[in-house]
């Protein structure tokens, strides 16, 4: 039992040493994705929920009270 263990696992080791790299092929578009972006706009360029602030000079949260 051991033998066969021993010899399955040398021949994996050396059978991995010749491994190829994965080339992998892109996707064919479909012709709506060219029509409609799956981007969502955001306001300012802040995100959800977000908004620039001037007088900070950064993103800040929406807060509402």
């Amino acid at each position: 039992m051991r033998k066969p263990l021993l010899a399955t696992i040398a021949i994996v080791a050396f059978m991995s040493n010749f491994t190829l790299g994965a080339e992998a092929l892109t996707a064919p578009r479909i012709n709506t994705q060219d029509e409609t972006s799956i981007v969502t706009q955001v306001r300012d360029g802040c995100g959800w929920n977000r908004h620039y602030s001037p007088r900070l000079r950064h993103c800040v949260w929406n807060w509402r009270g």
